[in-house]
């Protein structure tokens, strides 16, 4: 099967696998250089919708300060479900982003890997109340 591309006025080239994805560099996760994937969900033959970019603009305009205004909610999840007591430098080694979905409803969320539980992962993600939550990564998909 070939693969289709899409060059997005606001995602930029995007291929389709699934979904549309692109591999991004990205620098707000304890500071150093990191690649995760940019996912804006998608059924084949679906394209990327205003709503998908409009939610993508605003990733790229605040993922800084969704990060620091929920460090505390991602601790506070790990120390009630994991038992577990992480420092706010801590955690950038316990959990990793490797995906940042933008779904078609317009919400958005960072998939991380976890140490505590590798098989499930978490997610931080605004939900459809326009507030952000913590759970494990099926919560959000």
């Amino acid at each position: 099967m070939d693969k289709k591309f899409c060059e997005d006025p606001v995602f930029g080239l995007m291929t389709f696998n699934h979904s549309w994805e692109k591999t991004e560099s990205i620098y707000w996760w304890g500071g150093a250089e990191r690649s995760v994937n940019i996912v804006a969900f998608a059924y084949t033959g679906d394209q990327i919708s205003s709503i998908q970019r409009d939610a993508y603009e605003d990733y790229r305009l605040n993922v800084v300060s969704v990060i620091d205004n929920n460090l505390s909610l991602l601790l506070q999840y790990l120390s009630e479900n994991f038992d577990s007591k992480i420092s706010s430098k801590g955690i950038f080694e316990k959990i990793t982003p490797r995906s940042v979905v933008f779904q078609k409803d317009g919400t958005w969320g960072i998939l991380f890997d976890c140490i505590f539980d590798a098989e499930n992962g978490i997610s931080l993600y605004k939900n459809t109340n326009n507030k952000w939550s913590v759970g494990l990564q099926d919560d959000f998909l």
